[in-house]
């Protein structure tokens, strides 16, 4: 697929990709230039059906070469780690709980798409810690 469709690939399909799970921010970009869209082209000759995800190694492999595929990988471990540690550190439970979830989702990138994982660590994980963090600050 990487060969058939390497013309279209560009820096902001880089992007695209990573950013269409961001709420507000994926209305900004084009949703005709993913690599779901090329992939569901290459893999059932309709890029309108979005019915198939490419996994995240596929995606590497896109974007890096051969040589770098695992390059989202080893970031999304990396992020694991931050993740499990910081749940192994934390005190509080409800924090505890977000940073579990943040990991769960990290550890689902071998087996799922790259944009599954990174809206979901953000819609469940990340936003949530935010808006704890934040509203624990004394105003006062």
């Amino acid at each position: 697929m990487a060969n058939f469709v390497s013309e279209d690939l560009t820096i902001s399909t880089f992007f695209n990709d990573f950013l269409c799970s961001f709420p507000f921010v994926n209305k900004l970009i084009d949703p005709t230039n993913i690599t779901n869209r090329y992939f569901n082209q290459f893999v059932t000759g309709d890029a309108s059906n979005l019915s198939q995800l490419i996994p995240a190694i596929s995606s590497g492999y896109v974007y890096f070469g051969f040589a770098f595929s695992n390059v989202v990988i080893l970031l999304s471990i990396f992020l694991l780690l931050v993740f499990t540690n910081f749940e192994n550190k934390c005190k509080d439970p409800v924090k505890r709980y977000f940073y579990m979830i943040g990991a769960f989702w990290l550890s689902l990138t071998i087996c799922v798409n790259t944009q599954v994982v990174y809206g979901n660590l953000l819609h469940m994980a990340i936003i949530p810690l935010i808006i704890l963090k934040v509203s624990r600050l004394k105003i006062f």
